[in-house]
């Protein structure tokens, strides 16, 4: 039988539905790419916040450090046994995000299918757990968790003993150090300019990558997210030299402008620090108006062409051909259409298959194809 019919010429159509599923579960759009975006500064945030924990906590026990060099121990040593400190509490903290991880992940898949079931049009999702991304996030978190520990004892090195037992870690303080001559002013001088060097150099080419994210030579998505980083960093680096700078306005007079001008003069007793919050705080706005500036406005209360609905209140599909014109009397006649004053239709041929919106999760192998009129084109 197989070999005397031919199923094409019986009319008869076969389908790799297998192979066509696995092709079309690939999916049609990369989310993960924004995904990255996004959580890189979120990311950031988190280690700015650790850094900033750890260096309290450095600040606090600056006489432990202090009385540790002073019978022997070294920079070295000292960096060493804060450094195993934090790493074990790394360590526990990678495992318990581990653990917790897995817990929002399920949460997020359950609330995908049930109660946000119309952001994604579907039941149909389940979580996958890979024990390579776990420990991979594990040992990244790690890594980071002891990049911000020694990122902030490194500087613990160029303090003196003196000032490290009277608890004080700010070098401007410490009159043991050679910070306080001439060769500590050009210092600073050389770090201040070293910033605005720096500030500079990231604004051109943050302005750079929206040039050329406008004219289409990158992806604009990541021309976006790279040009805001990099103004981001610019900003901060201007931040950092002008805390650094020498004040030369005194603060005097009463009210709320002497109090403004010597709460901002706070600032500069720790510039790192100061920095380090206004980084987090950046970080937390950007992401804000990213997510602004990527939303679609829907609203058509009025009528408003460059809407996301172009203007139209209502969509119609029928499953049936429209032969008649619904824009004349005669066309809402044949269609029961009656008492429509003022009321425009535009009318196109459909052709169906796989749904193309981000309610679809796989790519569309026979997408659907509208067919509009040579008048709402030239609109």
């Amino acid at each position: 039988l197989r070999s005397s019919i031919d199923p094409l010429a019986a009319g008869l159509l076969v389908r790799d539905v297998r192979s066509s599923g696995i092709a079309a579960s690939h999916g049609a759009t990369e989310f993960g790419a924004y995904f990255v975006y996004f959580s890189f500064f979120i990311v950031v945030s988190a280690l700015v916040l650790a850094a900033l924990f750890f260096k309290l906590g450095i600040e606090h026990r600056a006489r432990e450090v202090g009385l540790l060099r002073a019978v022997g121990h070294g920079p070295a040593d000292v960096r060493r046994l804060f450094l195993s400190e934090g790493l074990l509490l790394a360590l526990g903290g990678s495992a318990l995000g581990v653990v917790a991880a897995i817990g929002y992940a399920a949460l997020l898949m359950t609330a995908l299918g049930s109660w946000w079931v119309d952001a994604v049009g579907t039941e149909a999702l389940a979580l996958h757990v890979s024990l390579s991304s776990l420990l991979a996030g594990a040992a990244g978190g790690a890594a980071a968790a002891v990049a911000c520990i020694w990122w902030t004892l490194r500087s613990l090195g160029r303090i003196s003993e003196r000032s490290l037992l009277a608890g004080q870690i700010d070098t401007s303080g410490d009159v043991g150090q050679a910070f306080e001559a001439a060769g500590g002013t050009t210092r600073r001088a050389g770090t201040i300019m070293t910033a605005r060097r720096a500030a500079i150099a990231f604004a051109l080419l943050g302005v750079a990558l929206l040039a050329a994210s406008a004219a289409d030579v990158v992806e604009q998505a990541g021309g976006f997210f790279g040009a805001g980083t990099l103004l981001l960093a610019s900003a901060l680096c201007m931040f950092a030299a002008a805390f650094r700078a020498p004040s030369r306005r005194l603060v005097d007079g009463r009210g709320w402008g002497a109090v403004s001008r010597l709460g901002l003069r706070g600032t500069v007793y720790r510039p790192g620090r100061s920095v380090l919050s206004i980084a987090v705080v950046a970080a937390a706005t950007f992401i804000l108006i990213s997510v602004d500036a990527f939303r679609r406005d829907t609203d058509d209360s009025a009528p408003n062409r460059q809407s996301g609905l172009g203007g139209y209140a209502l969509l119609v599909e029928t499953l049936l051909p429209v032969a008649h014109d619904p824009n004349t009397p005669e066309g809402q006649q044949m269609l029961n259409l009656s008492d429509l004053e003022n009321v425009a239709f535009e009318p196109f041929r459909l052709r169906p298959g796989d749904d193309a919106s981000c309610l679809y999760l796989y790519a569309p192998q026979n997408p659907r194809i509208l067919a509009p009129r040579d008048s709402f084109l030239d609109e």
